[in-house]
């Protein structure tokens, strides 16, 4: 195990030090649910020109699936659309190709957040552009919202 990962277990939580009802809510009741979920179809999509780890895989498609449940939409407003979510790998893209799609997306997947100090480095800035107001951080993967409603939070998750 490299530093970096033994210093994230170290600042990451679980639900139990989440305080945020948007982020408790997709924690419990999506990335630690037990349940088998179908691939969701945009993961199909982004499996076709990217590698995924098992792991990777799984927090992607349970996220998908539940922000696109015909339940949730039913209940929220803003919810997360397919058609508003976007996957950036760190490695290919930069911070201000990330940031251009900030007006048009609402959910940001950005893949390889821990892969180097450069990345890490990368997903900072992105995670401090005002345009964001929550950010989750898996370690090697982080989600991005943009939720006008919410004050700004950042999160590290163990999952």
């Amino acid at each position: 195990m490299n530093f970096l990962y033994i210093k994230y277990l170290f600042q990451a939580t679980n639900q139990h030090g989440v305080h945020s009802p948007f982020v408790y809510s997709l924690v419990t009741k999506a990335l630690y649910k037990k349940q088998k979920t179908t691939e969701h179809s945009l993961l199909s999509e982004w499996k076709k020109e990217y590698s995924f780890s098992f792991r990777k895989q799984k927090i992607i498609n349970k996220a998908l699936n539940y922000f696109n449940d015909e339940t949730y939409k039913v209940n929220h407003d803003n919810a997360f659309r397919s058609k508003k979510t976007i996957y950036f790998n760190l490695k290919e893209k930069n911070t201000r190709e990330i940031l251009e799609k900030a007006n048009s997306c609402s959910f940001f997947i950005i893949d390889n957040i821990g892969a180097s100090n450069a990345l890490k480095n990368q997903w900072e800035a992105v995670r401090c552009a005002p345009i964001f107001s929550i950010s989750i951080d898996f370690f090697n993967i982080g989600f991005l919202f943009v939720r006008k409603e919410q004050v700004k939070e950042d999160f590290k998750i163990r999952i």
